[in-house]
């Protein structure tokens, strides 16, 4: 037999080979464009969920303006608390109607707030968080009638007077007050008719309990409004 003649099956294995070779080239084009499609919607949801998110900080920012809402920590902190889902597109319940009506909680710890002007026109918070700030002045409380938690500990309050209509708090934590006394605390707790308090302040006494474990504060001529 002659060696130089080459067997048929080589020649029929010789064109599956280039018959692959030249079906993957020919699919090198198509999967390079599927991945540049691939990356063009990539990059167009991301430019819609930045344009979104931004037409709702806007939004947030204007509501703020109206309320007059300054203070930076405040404002990050309101923020931060609004839900715009994943995507940046969901608008919060809180925010819907260009209102914060809605908002029921805010947990504002460590936020360097100093003033808390407008937060008075937030009326449906129940729950307000505002331990380690820089809070003197608490008389934009007094219109938050729906409040039922209030947290201000290790903050320089100097008057708790605000506080006395707040005939619906349940829970005031205020620890480590230094400018107020128990004596303080005692006129708010039962004129406003407070459940629960835990405070320490100027005075080094720590007063914590129930409404019922300060009865000895009648004597002083405090007297619960609403018992």
């Amino acid at each position: 037999m002659d060696s130089s003649r080459t067997h048929p099956l080589a020649y029929l294995l010789l064109g599956i080979v280039a018959a692959f070779a030249l079906l993957k080239c020919s699919q090198v084009p198509r999967v390079a464009l599927l991945e540049e499609q691939q990356n063009a919607m990539l990059d167009a949801q991301d430019d819609a969920r930045q344009q979104a998110q931004q037409q709702h900080e806007a939004a947030l920012l204007a509501t703020l303006e109206r309320f007059r809402i300054a203070d930076p920590g405040l404002k990050d902190c309101i923020k931060d608390s609004l839900d715009f889902g994943m995507s940046g597109r969901y608008v919060p319940p809180e925010l819907q109607g260009g209102h914060l009506e809605n908002l029921t909680e805010l947990r504002c710890e460590y936020r360097k707030i100093e003033s808390l002007a407008g937060i008075q026109n937030v009326t449906g918070l129940k729950t307000l968080v505002l331990t380690r700030n820089h809070i003197i002045d608490v008389s934009p409380l007094r219109s938050l009638t729906n409040l039922k938690s209030l947290w201000l500990g290790d903050n320089p309050v100097r008057d708790l007077y605000p506080l006395w209509d707040l005939h619906n708090i349940q829970t005031l934590r205020l620890p480590n007050l230094e400018k107020m006394y128990c004596s303080d605390v005692y006129k708010v707790l039962y004129h406003a008719c407070i459940k629960e308090v835990t405070f320490s302040g100027h005075d080094s006494h720590a007063c914590q309990g129930s409404r019922g474990e300060f009865m000895q504060a009648k004597s002083a001529g405090y007297h619960c409004r609403n018992p």
